[in-house]
């Protein structure tokens, strides 16, 4: 797992997280869609890449998305 903080001004930071399962996948998250996607742009300039949109599912884990916040769910 690779956390980047990015300092915008004095005192605010954005968080982006990638994680890299194995060696071809990435879930890339964080704060501020802005940076994600930025940061994606610019990795699909050095690596084929492909989005698949949301995670909603990772390693037979179901990821629901709600007003109250992001669950997983194993089964």
């Amino acid at each position: 797992m690779l956390v980047l903080e990015i300092r915008r001004k004095m005192n605010d930071y954005i968080t982006v997280v990638i994680l890299i399962y194995v060696e071809s996948d990435l879930i890339i998250g964080g704060d501020c869609m802005t940076e994600i996607s930025k940061l994606n742009f610019l990795l699909e300039m050095q690596f084929h890449m492909k989005d698949l949109g949301e995670l909603k599912h990772f390693l037979s884990m179901e990821i629901i998305r709600s007003e109250n916040g992001i669950y997983k769910l194993q089964k």
